[in-house]
């Protein structure tokens, strides 16, 4: 069985509170559009985050990405809904 990496994703939606998802992505990582699919989630007028830095949907999240986010107790991945009209 080939080994996973676990990443943990917070969803913050412009009303209500966040949610947080763990998804598990091949061993070497995985975009934050596969990251995002993964979860579930709408990457439609939303912006994003690894480990604090502004991301993009190409952004490749490596297991030493997620090892600084787990270690720093926060969620690698953070997907941000925008405000209407941006």
């Amino acid at each position: 069985m080939a080994k996973k990496l676990k990443i943990n994703v917070q969803i913050v939606p412009n009303g209500g509170s966040s949610t947080k998802k763990k998804v598990e992505v091949a061993a070497s990582g995985a975009s934050v559009k596969e990251i995002c699919d993964a979860a579930g989630i709408s990457t439609k007028n939303m912006e994003f985050t690894v480990n604090g830095k502004p991301a993009d949907l190409k952004t490749h999240v490596s297991a030493k990405d997620a090892l600084e986010a787990k270690e720093a107790a926060r969620p690698a991945v953070t997907v941000s809904e925008r405000p209407s009209g941006s």
